[in-house]
């Protein structure tokens, strides 16, 4: 029940998700799969952690040592894993919209002639 002095947050979330008619929206994800975002920070705090390792290992004691290490190896091993995640995502998501509207089934989508020697 939403009443005017109910201000929990799920009172208030409720309430956010109500359009103008009173119907409520509701979203699935459908997916299991997790999302680019979440790939792009694992590969970054991978590579951090596995700086601040090597300069645990390297006796690097000093705090800030060990952060120079984290965030070198973040940019020089994270960024470009994070490249790659983004990659394989926008791959994968043009092969999923393809295979959503039909284009590049049967190896011919439409818009494309015959293949030559055939006759339709």
């Amino acid at each position: 029940m939403n009443t005017a002095d109910d201000t929990t947050p799920a009172a208030t979330d409720a309430a956010a998700d109500t359009d103008e008619d009173g119907a409520q929206v509701l979203l699935v994800r459908r997916r299991r799969t997790p999302a680019l975002g979440f790939w792009v920070l694992l590969a970054l705090a991978v590579a951090f952690l596995g700086g601040t390792v090597v300069a645990w290992l390297a006796e690097v004691r000093a705090p800030a040592g060990m952060l120079y290490f984290g965030v070198t190896a973040a940019v020089m091993v994270g960024l470009p894993l994070a490249a790659l995640a983004a990659l394989v995502d926008a791959i994968a998501d043009r092969r999923r919209r393809r295979r959503a509207t039909g284009i590049g089934t049967a190896g011919r989508g439409a818009g494309h002639d015959p293949a030559p020697g055939s006759e339709s």
